[in-house]
């Protein structure tokens, strides 16, 4: 499976009806389209996006904790130093995608209304761009060690 297989998956359930996961890079993307599309939404389509984006930008921070954590612990082993500074480098990307998620949800609590929620949509959407090209950047250093050692 390439990652391009893995940028949009269709679900169909009899409860939710049809719509779509997506991966990565994508999953930013659309993330950041439906916060542009924000004040076009129902009520109930609000509320389920204020809610998606604070479970997203927890879950992503937990996940980011833990790979900053594992990077570092990485980089005391002994590699080679470009291999050790990559390690020291995804370590740091992952603490500042931590900082700006940290943001998010400070702005974006589960308790919050979706009329303070829509006051910070244009700064969740910063914060995506921000999250993506970091992401773009932990991709890249990754790869940049992985192909050393046939990851």
């Amino acid at each position: 499976m390439t990652p391009r297989d893995m940028e949009k998956k269709e679900y169909d359930t009899a409860r939710y009806g049809k719509g779509f996961y997506y991966f990565g890079i994508h999953a930013y993307d659309q993330w950041m389209e439906d916060l542009k599309n924000f004040n076009d939404f129902a009520e109930g389509e609000k509320e389920n996006l204020k809610f998606f984006t604070w479970w997203n930008a927890i879950s992503v921070m937990d996940k980011r904790t833990a790979m900053s954590k594992v990077f570092r612990e990485l980089a005391a082993a002994p590699y080679k130093t470009d291999t050790i500074n990559s390690y020291i480098e995804m370590a740091r990307i992952c603490s500042h995608q931590v900082t700006i998620l940290k943001k998010m949800t400070d702005d974006c609590s589960y308790n919050s209304n979706v009329a303070d929620f829509g006051e910070h949509v244009q700064g969740y959407i910063d914060s995506l761009k921000e999250l993506r090209e970091s992401e773009v950047n932990l991709h890249g250093v990754f790869l940049s060690i992985a192909d050393l050692y046939d990851i």
